[in-house]
């Protein structure tokens, strides 16, 4: 009986490689434990965001216009939660170029999106360099000290620097 219970909860946990926790579980406790330690891994699981579907960093490579960007998620009777992404393409002739390809993907998230800020990067894997700068003439500066702060994160190997100078 107890290997069934645990066989049905290893299947029914999606998204968790691992269930180690489930066998300690079940050597240790009764059923209802067990079943109660699912239930509380199944909720934490269920409880993902829609901005955990959107990645913090999306650049190509070269040098090219960027925008920082707040995402906001408002769920219903809950407080909102904000995170700042990053966003910069070598298509994009103008920043407002890149906010009208990102924006609607955002949007049908259900989230809203702000762009706070632009400038330019210079983006080399080769060297592992990435150099942030400028401003934006129609969103102003943004603030580059957050956009080295997202670009680290994914980078990490990377020499990452910003200057307020240039356009």
């Amino acid at each position: 009986m107890y290997s069934s219970i645990l066989s049905f909860l290893s299947t029914s946990v999606v998204g968790f490689k691992s269930l180690n926790f489930l066998s300690f579980s079940f050597h240790a406790r009764s059923p209802t434990a067990v079943y109660r330690s699912y239930c509380y891994c199944r909720d934490l699981h269920t409880m993902a965001t829609p901005l955990d579907q959107v990645s913090s960093v999306d650049i190509d490579i070269g040098t090219f216009k960027y925008i920082l960007m707040k995402v906001h998620h408002s769920p219903p009777g809950g407080q909102e939660v904000t995170r700042f992404i990053v966003r910069g393409y070598c298509s994009a002739a103008f920043h407002g170029d890149i906010l009208d390809q990102v924006a609607p993907k955002i949007e049908s998230l259900g989230l809203d999106c702000e762009c706070v800020g632009g400038g330019r990067i210079k983006h080399s894997p080769e060297d592992k360099t990435i150099e942030v700068y400028g401003y934006s003439q129609g969103f102003g500066r943004a603030d580059h000290s957050i956009t080295v702060s997202l670009l680290k994160d994914k980078y990490q190997d990377y020499k990452i620097t910003f200057s307020n100078d240039g356009y």
